[in-house]
């Protein structure tokens, strides 16, 4: 059993006088469990809290002292005052037993009704909407129920316990892309002119003058008579790209 190594741990490893007594459940382990710097007793406990049957406790008679699990029927059969006897360990009912212990029933207890909350409120905030907008929004789970209207959490004494159910709010916007072909890439001289002078996305030539009080498309204003070279297209890193089509200003 997992509480055998514990127990030889606690007294080979941290000084602790004890040693193993009576354990009933030798084939017993316990899985993995994640804990962080727990005490041995803990340890101890966490090794039987899934056995509703077992006993646990220290017998300080002996040298070292010893520790024993044991099961309930074991523990029945075992003499006084330690057990009761062969058969079951039963719970007494009010009175004095045969070995003068004083018993009290559950009607001896006075309930502590100061205690119990008038009022208990959960507040669920929830994200809601009002006039088109995003804004907070409030139900509530209430006891006892009021006839005539429900719990306020107003009253003296009353649990009142918002709950944030709204979570994150995200705003997306949406929008088209125009774009076309790097036409100023390859091609004749010619065709790269009339890419650069094209409207392009709006509705007059980017690059015109005035010749005769007429608008013109004069190239020559921007390029003068030099043969056009191919665009050249970089990444944010400055490095030549492949991408070869251009977003367009409206």
């Amino acid at each position: 059993m997992a509480a055998s190594a514990i127990i030889i741990y606690a007294a080979t490893q941290c000084g602790i006088v004890i040693a193993a007594g009576t354990i009933d459940y030798s084939g017993w382990y316990l899985n993995y469990y994640h804990c962080r710097a727990i005490s041995i007793w803990d340890a101890l406990l966490k090794c039987v809290e899934p056995i509703v049957s077992a006993k646990m406790w220290v017998d300080g008679s002996q040298t070292p002292p010893v520790l024993n699990i044991r099961t309930r029927a074991s523990i029945a059969a075992m003499a006084t005052p330690t057990g009761t006897g062969p058969g079951p360990i039963t719970v007494p009912y009010e009175g004095v037993d045969a070995f003068g212990r004083e018993h009290h029933s559950s009607k001896d207890f006075e309930a502590r009704w100061d205690l119990v909350p008038s009022q208990v409120v959960l507040q669920y905030q929830i994200n809601g909407t009002y006039n088109g907008k995003p804004a907070p929004y409030w139900t509530n789970d209430v006891y006892p129920a009021v006839v005539g209207g429900a719990s306020d959490g107003q009253r003296p004494f009353a649990l009142v316990c918002p709950i944030d159910l709204t979570g994150a709010s995200v705003t997306s916007e949406t929008g088209t892309l125009d774009c076309e072909p790097l036409a100023c890439v390859g091609g004749t001289h010619a065709a790269k002119r009339a890419w650069w002078g094209s409207k392009r996305g709006g509705e007059t030539d980017k690059l015109t003058t005035v010749i005769g009080g007429a608008i013109t498309t004069d190239w020559r204003i921007r390029f003068g008579a030099a043969t056009l070279a191919d665009a050249t297209i970089t990444d944010d890193a400055g490095n030549p790209s492949t991408w070869r089509r251009t977003l367009i200003a409206s």
